[in-house]
């Protein structure tokens, strides 16, 4: 196996254990309700809410790729940004710092990419 396989099967592996654990710490009792709560709104308004949020992020993720061209010396693309940006979401929503620690690590990883 090459080595980007073994790096995109560790990541995997880690995703997958993290769902697993965030699953197995949620309440039962909880995850009923969840799923009652679901079942209560129409596939439309889920379809619509998920559009909503889809085009929210679009919309940063352009807002972040005009302000990176003005002030980075090379080539800035949009996936490369929503790869960050969305990294940068993910530490904001699994650590208890909140929005700090998802900005800290916004900033790290445009820097680390964009100078």
């Amino acid at each position: 196996m090459t080595k980007a396989g073994r790096m995109t099967t560790a990541r995997l592996g880690v995703t997958a254990a993290i769902l697993f654990a965030a699953v197995a710490l949620v309440p039962r009792g909880t995850l009923s309700q969840v799923w009652t709560q679901l079942a209560a709104v129409p596939w439309y308004g889920v379809a619509g809410l998920m559009a909503i949020q889809c085009l929210s992020l679009s919309l940063l993720g352009y807002q972040w790729v005009r302000l990176l061209r003005e002030i980075s010396a090379g080539p800035v693309r949009w996936p490369a940004v929503m790869q960050r940006y969305l990294g940068g979401s993910f530490v904001e929503a699994v650590t208890p710092a909140g929005k700090l620690g998802g900005e800290a690590a916004r900033v790290l990883l445009f820097r680390q990419r964009f100078g």
